[in-house]
């Protein structure tokens, strides 16, 4: 996640620089065994040690005016990796943002100002948690008026409510309102409740409601409406079995006067005995998981699952609405039991079948539903939520609540399980209307055990079983997961007319990437990259060594063709510069001997050695040339330089014949 940040960034740093940023995705090939196929150099230098710098010239045919500066570097022996590009501001939005990743935790800020779109009027919203050992909470408010004259919404709308997760146990809480604003409609009220009992549930209505004359003879007698109510029941037990018993505790019918325009009214309260249903509503509950996850179940796989289901307990079930004018309201409240042997069988019987979890998953959720009960824990969600249409648009209110109890004592049995918590994260967040400009600030930290080199691992995995695998990609991920990234850093600051982006990371051994290039000599090492240009055109310096053969021999390899002219040592004189090794060191915080190898120039700068024919300092030309550590970085240079040198000159530059002229 982080090196593709990276690699994202320089990628743009040295496309842009060469031309056209049109989308590499669509266009670039990402191989990396073959990225110096048919890619040569301008001009090589070589120095009396076997040492030689590769220079790459690419001028765009389309320029991006955009671009004001772009810089990249990597480097071997302090396995450093750093890229800064600016570029005109083009957007509404001036701050900063920056994360910081190290192998066991990411952690970021932000502080941006974007400039306000007319139809919002008054904007407030904050949302901050925590998830740590101690600890698990979160709370989110929103505030904000959005004003579009002659368009609000339709409905006013308002809920509230909490919902209690214990250690076997469910309870909802919860109540609306919507105020649709247009039509009257016929009063009308219904509450419905719901209890288990020793042979089945207990169904109780209270209703007053209109009854068109269609329907009079339906509901006019007492007699009549249990006969009608009685006849659904019937229905519900044929197909789930047992029997049903209606009683009617309270009745009350009246007819409408004739052409009075109203309907009849029907105030009646009674109760439902269902009796025998529980086996059959467990094995219609059943049949439908099946069918959603397209689950061939077993006879004796379907009567587990059954009994399973059998054993939930329905405390209380209550639903209510009320009908008035244009406003309908009501509330729905339940509660179950005894659900936590259900979901473990349903999730050993399916699993096999569903291919998205497997044993150890079951497991897993086995040992925390264990600490849940052994700890008590009980986790909270409480919101108030509420639109409101004005005469010039629409108005936004919201409190979500999330909180728990006995959570440190859930994550200490979850530890003597041997199944700790494995992600820690802290988050906050304000945005905030300002006259013309909507304010954000953001802070998070989420620490976890080798947290990249996990998600290099997944991605991996996820690439190697792909419909479309690319082996190349692939090899890529594991031998970025075997290079153990130490550091990486990213910032970008968002002035009044430029954008500055830069990204950094160091790693610990990158001799791994060796083998993911076959074009590239391996017997040539490649110990510094650098680039730098602006969108009109950019300039790639490649140090190599080992480069000990003659002329005729290195444009039989693929750094040269007949067009490259290679000098000789002593017979040139030229300036290379290199990245800014201790500029870099200093971003990231890391320590590195800056003084190895020799010729480091400040990035961007031209302020290096200038080899002569004669050497600098009087000895041969090519002795103080940098020189590459057996340390680690080679392979990062090479992946780096070949993924940005294809997309830099394949796809932004589109060299032309006369480019060498």
């Amino acid at each position: 996640m982080t090196f593709a940040l990276l690699l994202v960034t320089s990628m743009a740093a040295v496309g842009t620089t060469g031309g056209s940023t049109g989308s590499t995705a669509a266009s670039a090939d990402t191989s990396t065994t073959t990225q110096f196929e048919n890619e040569t150099a301008d001009d090589i230098y070589r120095f009396a040690n076997g040492s030689a710098v590769l220079v790459y010239e690419n001028q765009s045919e389309d320029p991006n005016e955009d671009v004001q500066s772009a810089q990249l570097g990597a480097d071997v022996s302090s396995a450093l990796f750093n890229a800064v590009v600016v570029t005109n501001n083009t957007e509404n939005v001036t701050g900063e943002l920056g994360v910081l990743v190290q192998p066991n935790s990411i952690e970021g800020s932000g502080d941006l100002s974007i400039e306000d779109e007319e139809q919002v009027n008054e904007f407030e919203a904050s949302l901050e948690g925590e998830q740590t050992r101690e600890a698990s909470n979160a709370e989110f408010e929103l505030d904000a008026t959005v004003e579009q004259e002659g368009v609000s919404a339709a409905s006013d709308i308002q809920t509230s409510g909490e919902l209690v997760y214990g250690a076997d146990s469910l309870d909802i809480d919860a109540d609306y309102s919507v105020d649709r604003r247009a039509g009257q409609r016929e009063a009308q009220s219904r509450s419905v409740t719901v209890e288990e009992t020793d042979t089945g549930y207990e169904v109780s209505f209270d209703e007053d409601r209109p009854i068109r004359e269609f329907f009079r003879e339906r509901w006019n007698t007492s007699e009549a409406a249990r006969n009608t109510i009685q006849a659904r029941y019937q229905g519900l037990t044929r197909q789930y079995g047992g029997s049903a018993e209606v009683t009617i505790e309270q009745y009350d019918y009246t007819e409408a006067s004739e052409n009075s325009g109203e309907s009849d009214r029907l105030d009646i309260e009674y109760t439902v005995e269902l009796t025998g249903v529980e086996e059959g509503v467990a094995g219609q509950v059943v049949d439908s998981l099946a069918r959603s996850q397209s689950t061939d179940l077993s006879p004796e796989e379907r009567d587990e699952l059954q009994d399973s289901f059998t054993n939930v307990t329905i405390e209380n079930v209550a639903v209510t609405t009320n009908q008035e004018g244009s406003v309908n309201e009501g509330s729905v409240s339940v509660s179950i039991t005894d659900y936590e042997g259900a979901v473990l069988n349903y999730l050993d019987v399916v699993a096999e079948d569903m291919e998205v979890i497997n044993q150890s998953d079951i497991d897993s959720a086995r040992e925390k539903l264990d600490a849940r009960s052994a700890a008590d824990l009980e986790q909270t969600v409480t919101w108030d939520i509420s639109q409101e249409a004005t005469d010039s648009g629409t108005s936004y209110q919201a409190t979500v609540q999330y909180d728990s109890t006995n959570w440190e004592a859930y994550t200490t049995e979850l530890e003597e399980r041997g199944n700790p918590l494995e992600t820690e994260l802290e988050f906050s967040g304000q945005a905030t209307s300002e006259g013309d400009s909507i304010d954000l600030t953001m802070d998070f930290q989420v620490n976890r055990e080798d947290i990249v080199n996990s998600a290099i691992s997944d991605a991996a995995e996820a690439a190697a079983e792909s419909e479309t695998e690319d082996e190349s990609a692939v090899e890529a991920f594991r031998s970025l997961e075997n290079a153990q990234l130490q550091v990486a850093k990213a910032d970008m600051v968002f002035g009044e007319d430029t954008v500055e982006v830069r990204a950094a990371a160091q790693f610990e051994n990158l001799s791994t990437f060796q083998g993911t290039l076959d074009e590239f000599p391996s017997d040539v090492p490649i110990t510094h990259y650098y680039a730098e240009g602006d969108g009109e055109s950019s300039t790639t310096y490649v140090y190599v060594e080992d480069l000990d053969m003659s002329e005729a021999e290195i444009r039989e390899t693929t750094l040269a063709d007949e067009d490259t002219v290679i000098h000789a040592p002593g017979e040139w004189e030229r300036e290379f510069p290199t990245m800014d090794i201790a500029g870099t060191a200093d971003y990231l915080g890391v320590d590195v001997d800056v003084n190895k190898p020799p010729n480091r120039g400040e990035m961007g700068s031209m302020d290096t050695e200038t080899p002569t024919a004669g050497g600098s300092d009087g000895t041969d030309a090519g002795e103080d040339t940098p020189t590459s550590d057996d340390g680690p970085g080679f392979g990062l240079v090479i992946v780096i330089i070949v993924a940005i040198y294809r997309y830099d000159r394949t796809n932004a530059c589109g060299r032309s014949g006369t480019d060498r002229q």
